[in-house]
C-alpha cells in the first residue's frame, strides 16, 4: 500500500462531521504524534509500515519517552484504533491492525460530607441573592453530575434540562 498516513488523516478527519471541535482537535494530536513517530523511528508515512507490533513495541515506548502518562497513551491508542478499523472497514487495508490498549488504573478521589458541607459553606458572593444562586448551581451539578458546560448547552422544561444529542458528549 502506498497510501500515506497523512493524507488517510486527511480523509478521516473530515468524514466526522458530527463530533464535537474538542475530539476533532484531539485526533488531530494524536495523528501529528504518530506521524512524527513514523517519520522518526520508521523512516516512513506511508501505511504499509504501520501494524499492531510496531504499535505495541516502538510507538508506545516513543510516547513513554516524550513524558505521556498512561491515561494519554491509552487515549491516543484509541483514536488510533477507530482510525485503523475505520481504514480496514473501507478495504484500505487488507486486514485489521490489532495492537493492546493498557488499561488505566483510575485513582477517584471522591469528597466526603464534611468536605461537601464546607464547600457548600464557603460559597459567598456579593449579596445573598447571588450566594443562594451559586449555592444552588453547585448543589445541581452536585446531585445531577453533568459536565460543566453541559447546563450551558441545555434548555428548562419544567423540572427537566434537557440537552441535544449534538450538543451532549
Amino acid at each position: 500500500l502506498q497510501y500515506s498516513c497523512c493524507s488517510l488523516h486527511a480523509v478521516f478527519y473530515n468524514c466526522q462531521l458530527k463530533i464535537q471541535k474538542s475530539t476533532l482537535n484531539r485526533e488531530k494530536d494524536v495523528f501529528e504524534s504518530f506521524i512524527k513517530f513514523l517519520k522518526q523511528k520508521r523512516k516512513s508515512k506511508l501505511l504499509k509500515a504501520i501494524n499492531g507490533k510496531v504499535i505495541e513495541d516502538d510507538y508506545v515506548p516513543w510516547m513513554k519517552e516524550r513524558g505521556n502518562r498512561s491515561g494519554t497513551i491509552a487515549l491516543n491508542l484509541r483514536h488510533l484504533k477507530i482510525f485503523c478499523n475505520w481504514l480496514y472497514e473501507r478495504e484500505i487495508i487488507p486486514k485489521k491492525i490489532n495492537f493492546k490498549i493498557p488499561k488505566v488504573e483510575k485513582n477517584f478521589k471522591y469528597f466526603t460530607e464534611d468536605e461537601m458541607s464546607l464547600i457548600h459553606e464557603s460559597i459567598s458572593c456579593r449579596n445573598a441573592e447571588e450566594t443562594q444562586y451559586y449555592k444552588s448551581v453547585f448543589q445541581m451539578y452536585e446531585e445531577v453530575g453533568c459536565r460543566p458546560a453541559e447546563p450551558l448547552k441545555g434548555d428548562i422544561k419544567g423540572d427537566w434540562l434537557i440537552i441535544s444529542p449534538e450538543e451532549n458528549k
